[in-house]
């Protein structure tokens, strides 16, 4: 079993058995600053002793707009980017029974909540009491306190899914296409439509210019320490975030490796 399969089994583990004695992110980071600790990079310690105990905290009042919301999400996939996220989008659009907008990673409760929930609920095309709603956005995995109560407040039955992928295999793979998407001038969170597709000739010239052979090492440490790529990493905080809103019978986490080893599986759970 790979080290990083150990430490995904011991936050599974966690997340079924809290406690209120374990100590928080903080009080690791001091003991590591102490030499007491372990003395990994941060983005490897994904451990039992990063999760918490939940406070199941909720919005007190429904958000100005709560009238125009015309569904009823089952399931969100909040994380992790670059983990499988997209294979799971396509499996789940296969399936008659549930209903996931055509557009992966819609980003309404980071980037797109000023549109409101009626803009929210227009991405689902099928609305029906037999059909499950849900969407996937990697980048939920890191959304603050008030964006997550306003989840907890609108669908506090919602089943969380986070696939979790190798930390060093993710980040690398995150900061490589954050390099393509550079090149092409693309900015932070657009993606691509069919509208944006680029001939042979193109396609050949960006890819040569995001060859990672051509950029030396000092600029992957550089993007590897950014707050942006460290946070989508620490699959603990994220996870202990989201504990504080949600019971844990409504998290389910998946290791990227069982989609090449049961995928089958994996769609069952």
């Amino acid at each position: 079993m790979s080290n990083f399969a150990k430490r995904l089994g011991k936050l599974k583990h966690t997340i079924n058995h809290r406690v209120d004695d374990l100590p928080t992110t903080n009080q690791n980071n001091k003991r590591r600053k102490h030499g007491t600790g372990h003395h990994d990079n941060p983005m490897t310690e994904a451990t039992a002793a990063d999760i918490g105990t939940p406070k199941m905290l909720s919005l007190s009042r429904p958000p100005r707009d709560f009238q125009d919301l015309s569904v009823k999400v089952s399931f969100l996939c909040i994380g992790a980017q670059k983990s499988g996220t997209t294979w799971l989008h396509v499996m789940l659009k296969k399936l008659p029974m549930l209903c996931v907008p055509d557009q992966k990673e819609i980003h309404f409760w980071d980037w797109n909540r000023k549109k409101g929930l009626k803009w929210y609920s227009e991405q689902f095309p099928t609305k029906t009491d037999n059909v499950l709603c849900g969407e996937i956005t990697p980048c939920y995995a890191i959304l603050d306190d008030q964006q997550i109560s306003e989840v907890r407040y609108l669908f506090p039955d919602v089943k969380l899914i986070f696939l979790a992928r190798d930390f060093v295999s993710r980040a690398w793979s995150a900061i490589l296409m954050e390099l393509r998407n550079s090149v092409r001038g693309m900015q932070p969170g657009e993606f691509e439509t069919k509208d944006s597709k680029i001939d042979k000739l193109e396609k050949e010239r960006y890819l040569n210019e995001a060859d990672p052979s051509r950029y030396d090492d000092s600029y992957f440490m550089e993007r590897l320490e950014h707050a942006t790529h460290r946070r989508r990493s620490d699959y603990a905080s994220a996870i202990r975030k989201w504990l504080e809103y949600f019971p844990k019978e409504q998290i389910l986490l998946i290791n990227y490796d069982d989609i090449s080893k049961q995928p089958r599986a994996l769609l069952t759970e």
